[in-house]
């Protein structure tokens, strides 16, 4: 009776550790994270450029510079909150593609490389 027992125990677990990992399995797909690296210089201010003038142009001392890296960098997070987030960004009736926002995410999530 008690190997019995031990056997049950041992399918249960097993049963528990392959759902577990079967979800770590499906939460954690690297092949759809981005693969490629995006950077400021090459991805974001090209963007900035087209979408985020005249306001973000350094002509004044607030909004923030994003022609300029430096200011882009330290701002990185609360450009992806306004933009991919809230969506807030920018005002105006400027549009902004689902897919530009989602650059903008993902840059922020690498890190904001130059």
């Amino acid at each position: 009776m008690i190997d019995d027992n031990r056997f049950e125990v041992f399918l249960f677990s097993a049963a528990v550790f392959g759902v577990a990992v079967g979800i770590g399995a499906i939460f954690d797909r690297p092949e759809l994270k981005s693969v490629t690296k995006i950077t400021y210089t090459k991805d974001i201010k090209p963007l900035v450029m087209k979408r985020c003038m005249p306001c973000h142009d350094g002509s004044l001392p607030w909004p923030p510079n994003f022609t300029k890296y430096k200011s882009a960098f330290s701002h990185h997070k609360r450009m992806e909150f306004r933009a991919w987030k809230r969506r807030t960004m920018p005002p105006g009736g400027v549009y902004i593609t689902d897919d530009e926002r989602t650059l903008i995410k993902e840059w922020s999530d690498q890190g904001a490389p130059e």
